[in-house]
């Protein structure tokens, strides 16, 4: 049975724009259902944020940032990286056979119970916004967030100038043991508060995820 079966009755479409208004044309076994404006639509930069370090030129490097621009000149003419990269998601797998499926799962499960050890003792352990949001010391894997990562789709499309991390979605007071959660900023609150009145309801709405480039070396 599927583990939220029963919970979850309903799941809303996002109102798109016309599929026609879209700019790309992918390949590949994908089906479009919409597209957005200018406004929201995602923009990947183009050049990367990896800085040179002190000894470079000294140590002849191994890896290099991998190309953001379809213009760069490691790639074949008229080949955007982006794009190759969300046609892969129209590339069908070939299916597993049920019962090696089913032999996986036991092994891994048995694997599981056999080895690895539970560190929270607390059953159905429910996290504190300020828990789930900055962490806690004494709960082991408790970290906080992750600052200096995106915020994400759409959220990132509204992020204050001048602010680089995604401290600004949150009410935060620092204090000498760590930052103490005050509560969310108003578009962020509007939103989570609408999400859990909408679950309560046996709704969920649909989380958007954007495709992007990872500015990262590659050998």
């Amino acid at each position: 049975l599927p583990l939220f079966n029963g919970l979850i009755t309903d799941i809303p479409e996002p109102n798109y724009l016309p599929v026609s208004d879209s700019r790309i044309d992918l390949d590949g076994t994908i089906f479009p259902v919409g597209s957005v404006g200018k406004a929201m639509a995602h923009f990947s930069p183009k050049i990367t944020a990896i800085q040179q370090s002190a000894i470079h030129g000294y140590v002849e490097p191994t890896t290099a940032p991998a190309p953001l621009d379809p213009k760069d000149p490691r790639l074949p003419p008229n080949s955007s990286p982006l794009f190759k990269g969300c046609e892969k998601h129209g590339i069908v797998t070939k299916n597993f056979h049920p019962l090696v499926l089913e032999r996986t799962r036991e092994r891994l499960r048995t694997h599981l119970f056999s080895k690895c050890k539970p560190l929270r003792s607390v059953p159905r352990l429910k996290l504190t916004e300020q828990q789930a949001i900055c962490g806690d010391p004494a709960l082991p894997f408790c970290d906080p967030l992750r600052w200096n990562s995106s915020e994400g789709y759409p959220y990132f499309k509204f992020r204050p100038a001048g602010e680089t991390t995604k401290k600004w979605l949150f009410k935060l007071e620092e204090l000498p043991s760590g930052l103490v959660f005050l509560g969310y900023h108003e578009l962020l609150d509007g939103i989570i508060s609408y999400k859990r009145k909408q679950r309560r309801l046996g709704v969920v709405q649909p989380t958007i995820f954007v495709d992007c480039l990872k500015d990262a070396r590659i050998p």
